[in-house]
């Protein structure tokens, strides 16, 4: 994917198979979005989503007292 920088907003351009498209514009009409609309979002929610899983630790109630009570 390439991007370009354009008063404050990036270009992503994504060549996808024919059949990729007609899944995603389908999707997207359901959702009442244009394409760039629902591809924007669904990129941001997994991008966020992996961040998530590996900026935070998560500990079970038994692990997070041991962690503290160590501190």
């Amino acid at each position: 994917m390439a991007a370009m920088t354009t008063a404050g907003n990036s270009r992503l351009t994504a060549r996808v198979p024919e059949g990729v498209y007609a899944m995603i514009e389908e999707a997207a009409a359901l959702c009442g979005s244009t394409v760039n609309q629902f591809l924007v979002q669904a990129a941001k929610e997994l991008a966020q989503k992996v961040l998530d899983e590996e900026r935070l630790v998560r500990l079970s109630r038994r692990d997070a007292k041991a962690f503290f009570d160590a501190l």
